[in-house]
């Protein structure tokens, strides 16, 4: 897979023409491989993930491995920076809320 992966690189780098590493497309097509290599076979979408991203949570504020009990969930975190920014602000929330409980 990986030298796949690295034909497809250079194929775009080929077509674009990149001047540099730091080249704003260059990037997004690393971004694009990285999440590429990332894909698995059993995936599940953002509607999935919000209907559990609050027992995601709520495992991480009891302190247990949430992403070995859910992977799926834990596997979308980590590739849709959407669902995580909304997770972050989730878990924040609930956080702090339990901490106002604790007093």
């Amino acid at each position: 897979m990986t030298k796949f992966i690295q034909k497809i690189q250079q194929f775009f780098s080929h077509l674009f023409g990149f001047s540099s590493p730091k080249d704003p497309k260059q990037q997004l097509v690393q971004g694009m491989m990285q999440a590429l290599q990332m894909t698995e076979e059993k995936e599940l979408a953002c509607e999935d993930v919000f209907e559990v991203v609050d027992q995601y949570a709520e495992m991480i504020i009891r302190g247990e491995d949430a992403s070995e009990i859910m992977p799926l969930v834990h596997h979308h975190l980590a590739m849709c920076h959407e669902c995580k920014d909304e997770f972050e602000m989730l878990l924040e929330m609930m956080q702090a809320t339990a901490e106002l409980t604790a007093d």
